[in-house]
């Protein structure tokens, strides 16, 4: 499918390098209508009052609403992002209003739709899960914090409620990432907030107003570390939790009476790891599938002391869960297979199934609407395997169709198209453009999802890697993921594909025309490299180039780069732990063998190299390392706070720190340049005798050449737009890996520099930059 967009062209004066430039803005978002951008769908809320679904966002400070009559989207900038690592209870649908509240990265987010605004209130602590009363006053719980968080959000006040005595970090808990342990629960028709201590097994009953603790018991669970919040009956005020143990065993649903306390308790036979737990208020049913195994469990609360009923499904590896209440048909997606299998209730056993819908998000959030009978699903978005893409996808039960519902353009990679003055943009998704300077652009669909790497191989065709970066175990493939190679004809644009277990990080080709990518690990295995030797042969895991080293930690091999002159390739990956040094890793292609490691500090993030020397930058460690290459001698310079970035200027390093926003230059004496304005410098450039940086703000890109004549910056443009979170130094992706934006988004822009022509692509903000 093709589409014919155009460019805003501004014209404007400066003094400095130019005496005038051209500055062309090319618009990606215009394709999919919506002003706004978002990357990253992770959670969603089904607002059927209102026939609106909304969508949280990982990868961008935005949320989108879509409108379940037209499927038109709308993005609401937030100034933050969903933090990836929490679950359904971090986001709240305040059903009476229509508002959002979501949880972010120390924050509480408040969203309002009919008002197009959102408001953010800091918090000290990370929490974990939100509930809103009446009032719209919001609570907060989690296990960082001793207390619950009471934020008006309106009058910009936040106060606290003491509440326990135990904490505990919220870690890379990995495996199915656990529902919160404490969790706080607003019941609407006594108009209190129910707080649950998961620790301890204590319930307590708090008035919203005065914040006095009216009630607390103790519950008779077993011992447990996962608390599953299935829902909750409005009326009896009633609470369905599942517990499930240390080890993982499903033993107990639960109905807490907040009113009576006479609790209710069915014992369950121990079934590994409960996801997509789900409370059917009209049945007085909670549904329990899960992960391991092809069943559900049925947990009938009608009769005394309640029962438990098995209804077999075709699959394990279960996940989200959705119920049509109206039908009374359970819909349970499996992240494993990409598909969604069909429940009767009234009769209790499978119907159908729904196939071949890609990788399911193992983020059990998945929705039903009563309005128009459709399935919502964030597709690529997942807490152990990583948030990608830009869309939301629909699925129909009834007709089985299929559709994407995009909700953003990301440009994730840019590649010049060669004999051209032209580039081909990939967005994060499914598509690419290719843009010239001349006022139009044209779209392409590709046939797989997730763009990540393109090169050029000898043949001077397009080496494209693709798809989610976990989607292969030891002994279980992931019937839904597609990873790949594509190769495209920058000719003709054809399209063809071959198909690899892993998703290639990293891609670096050699003189001989050999195609070699850094692959993850899945659990702890030894390291390999993917090998093709020509652009014919399909995958064979026979020809993978092994190394004698394990690895356990995923996406934490993150540079590879080829020194032609000395047929060594340079792998570099980070710690097995935050705080694990990591190591450069030389390989000799003739050997095919490891030859050497070097221990580099924490975080090492790049990698440059010349006859002589190897550079890397330790963000973590905020350490500039000079390796030589004919002893592996090491020298280390002190840099500035979190160094991202390095190029080298006939053998000088020039380094870019994120956390001073300063370039540093280590010549025959250092010297620091900080940025003119406030932005976070993220992004440097060399190529053609020009040096270019980036650097975002919350509301601001700005675009800098730097004079290396007369050593200092000179603007080339600035961009507004509500970026919001634009930090490498948090934890927010699926294994707390610093140093990146995001999962195995290592850089906010692609710069490509011709001689009088600059292309800067921006991630969050859906755009192209021409600067002539």
């Amino acid at each position: 499918m093709k589409q014919l967009n155009y460019l805003l062209i501004l014209t404007i004066s400066i003094t400095g390098l130019f005496a005038q430039k051209k500055i062309t803005e090319v618009d990606f978002l215009k394709t999919i209508g919506v002003k706004i951008n978002s990357s990253g769908p992770v959670l969603l809320r089904m607002d059927n009052e209102r026939n609106r679904i909304i969508c949280a966002n990982a990868n961008s400070s935005s949320i989108s609403l879509i409108d379940g009559s037209t499927g038109k989207v709308r993005n609401i900038p937030t100034g933050k992002r969903a933090l990836q690592h929490l679950k359904d209870e971090s986001f709240y649908l305040d059903e009476l209003t229509g508002n959002a509240y979501l949880i972010g990265d120390k924050c509480i987010v408040a969203v309002y739709p009919d008002k197009n605004i959102s408001s953010v209130i800091e918090t000290v602590k990370q929490y974990e899960s939100v509930t809103v009363d009446k009032r719209g006053i919001v609570f907060l719980a989690g296990r960082e914090s001793k207390n619950i968080a009471i934020a008006d959000i309106k009058n910009n006040q936040i106060d606290h409620i003491n509440w326990v005595d135990f904490t505990e970090p919220l870690v890379n808990l990995n495996q199915t990432p656990p529902p919160p342990i404490r969790k706080v629960i607003y019941l609407p028709n006594i108009d209190k907030i129910a707080a649950l201590d998961g620790y301890k097994s204590m319930f307590y009953l708090i008035n919203p107003e005065t914040y006095a603790v009216e009630k607390v018991r103790t519950l008779k669970t077993l011992t447990a570390a996962r608390w599953h919040f299935a829902g909750i009956d409005k009326i009896k005020n009633r609470i369905y939790m599942v517990i499930e143990t240390k080890e993982r065993k499903v033993v107990q649903a639960v109905e807490i009476d907040a009113s009576t306390g006479k609790d209710v308790y069915v014992d369950l036979p121990g079934f590994t790891e409960g996801v997509g737990v789900i409370y059917n208020s009209k049945r007085n049913e909670v549904y329990i599938p899960y992960d391991n195994h092809a069943s559900v469990h049925v947990v009938d609360f009608n009769k005394a002391g309640g029962n438990m009923a098995e209804i077999k499904i075709p699959l394990y590896g279960n996940d989200g869960s959705a119920l049509d209440i109206n039908k009374d048909i359970l819909y349970i997606a499996s992240w494993a297979y990409g598909e969604i299998e069909i429940v009767d209730l009234k009769e209790r056993k499978f119907v159908d199934r729904i196939s071949g819908l890609g990788i399911i998000p193992h983020m059990f959030s998945m929705e039903f609407n009563q309005n128009n009978g459709l399935i919502y699903l964030p597709l690529g978005a997942t807490a152990v395997n990583g948030v990608f893409g830009s869309a939301v996808t629909s699925v129909n039960p009834k007709s089985k169709e299929v559709k994407k519902i995009y909700t953003g353009w990301n440009p994730v990679e840019m590649i010049k198209r060669k004999g051209t003055d032209e580039v081909i943009v990939f967005n994060s998704e499914d598509e690419f453009a290719v843009v010239n300077s001349d006022e139009n652009f044209e779209t392409h669909k590709i046939p797989f999802n997730y763009p990540h790497k393109a090169i050029y191989n000898n043949e001077g065709n397009i080496y494209l890697s693709y798809g989610p970066h976990q989607s292969y175990w030891p002994t279980v493939y992931i019937w839904g993921a597609k990873n790949g190679i594509m190769q495209i004809d920058p000719h003709n644009l054809n399209i063809t594909d071959r198909r690899i277990p892993r998703l290639a990080q990293d891609l670096i080709l050699t003189d001989t025309g050999i195609l070699y990518g850094l692959q993850n690990s899945w659990g702890k295995e030894k390291q390999f490299i993917l090998e093709f030797e020509d652009n014919i042969r399909e995958f064979n895991p026979q020809t993978l180039l092994k190394l004698d080293e394990e690895i356990e930690r995923e996406t934490i091999q993150t540079i590879l780069r080829y020194d032609k002159t000395e047929n060594l390739l340079y792998l570099v990956k980070l710690g097995e732990t935050n705080n694990d040094a990591g190591a450069l890793q030389i390989i000799d292609l003739e050997k095919r063998s490891r030859i050497k490691t070097v221990e580099l500090e924490i975080t090492p993030t790049d990698l440059e190299y010349d006859e002589n020397f190897i550079f890397v930058v330790n963000f973590d460690s905020n350490s500039l390392m000079k390796i030589d290459k004919k002893d592996y001698s090491i020298e280390k310079f002190k840099t500035e706070e979190n160094p991202l970035g390095l190029e080298l200027v006939k053998g000088v390093p020039f380094v870019i720190n994120h956390g001073s926003s300063s370039l540093q230059m280590f010549g025959e004496e250092l010297v620091s340049f900080k940025l003119p304005e406030d932005e976070s410098i993220d992004n440097i450039s060399y190529e053609k005798g020009r040096l270019i940086v980036t650097g975002h703000s919350a509301n601001n890109l700005a675009v800098y050449e730097f004079d290396l004549i007369d050593k200092k910056f000179i603007e080339l443009f600035n961009y507004e737009y509500p970026f919001g979170d634009t930090s490498f130094n948090t934890y927010n992706n699926s294994f707390y890996l610093r140093g990146q934006f995001a999962d195995t988004i290592y850089e906010l822009n692609k710069v490509i520099i011709d001689k009088n022509k600059i292309w800067i692509t921006d991630f969050l903000a859906g755009k192209l930059f021409i600067i002539e």
